[in-house]
């Protein structure tokens, strides 16, 4: 942003005093304004190819989608254009979100995706933490079923009790 606020002439550089904190807020101003007049731009060109793809009612439903999804790669190169910090082009955006995954990955689960050693000790241990709860839900259900049993044993025995003093009494 900073370059292309230069180049676009929106901040005179040979003016900055770096150390003021009065050009740093105009500066900052500049160029947040400057982003959102890109972002319209970028806006502007999401409602063409919307137009656009809506326009024609002979295209059929395939190729329709295979437009869609042309339309989509070219509007993500405009925005990678406008925005080079998402990635340029498609791979460029593709290595990034990969790398970001890894990342993530890494500090959620302290081992890189690509060690194949740490990966099959983690598949292993969360194959085991399965069969675990898989095991204590069958227990859980198991104890539920004799509960309900004794319940139901209890109920019987009150019934015949309830019954048997009935027929003493008549």
């Amino acid at each position: 942003m900073t370059l292309r606020s230069a180049v676009k002439g929106v901040v005179d550089y040979s003016k900055a005093d770096l150390h003021s904190p009065s050009w740093w807020r105009h500066w900052r101003f500049l160029v947040q304004a400057m982003s959102e007049a890109e972002s319209g731009e970028l806006l502007n060109k999401a409602f063409e190819y919307q137009l656009a793809l809506v326009s024609n009612s002979r295209t059929s439903a395939d190729d329709f989608s295979k437009t869609q999804r042309k339309a989509k790669e070219i509007f993500e190169d405009i925005q990678g254009a406008l925005r080079p910090w998402t990635g340029r082009s498609k791979e460029d955006r593709q290595l990034s979100e990969t790398e970001e995954f890894k990342k993530i990955w890494e500090q959620l689960a302290g081992f890189n995706p690509d060690d194949k050693e740490a990966l099959a000790k983690w598949s292993e241990e969360i194959e085991k933490h399965t069969q675990a709860a898989s095991q204590a839900q069958i227990a859980a259900e198991q104890e539920k079923k004799e509960r309900q049993s004794s319940f139901y044993d209890k109920i019987e025995a009150v019934r015949l009790k309830r019954f048997k003093q009935r027929q003493g009494r008549g």
